[in-house]
């Protein structure tokens, strides 16, 4: 993965894609991928060449390694190549939750507005 580029703005809301110089014969024999040093699936976590010359990655395949906001070590291991790395930034995703930190008050009486 000569030349790898990342394209695009990754977060754990979408699938996201990292490309890497043309080589078909390196292709076929990428034999893991990790992220993070978590093994990761093909077809479940990762696709190659969806978009030529990309891995694309796929949070919602459902490896928490891709659903973790940070910064991470992704790593293509090829038979008769050397380990294929890039340090890829995965961003937060839209925020889902919602925390209230304020509780309202009792109301001056029964049947009143809360305060």
């Amino acid at each position: 993965m000569q030349h790898q580029h990342y394209l695009g703005s990754a977060n754990v809301d979408s699938n996201f894609d990292v490309g890497y110089s043309e080589d078909t014969n390196w292709e076929t024999k990428i034999t893991t991928v990790t992220y993070n040093g978590t093994s990761l699936t093909e077809t479940t976590d990762y696709t190659l060449n969806t978009v030529p010359n990309t891995i694309t990655l796929i949070p919602g395949g459902g490896n928490s390694a891709l659903q973790t906001a940070g910064t991470a070590d992704l790593i293509i291991s090829a038979t008769g190549y050397g380990d294929a790395s890039v340090s890829q930034i995965i961003g937060h995703g839209a925020v889902n939750k919602l925390a209230i930190t304020t509780e309202p008050g009792a109301p001056a009486a029964n049947g009143g507005d809360l305060n």
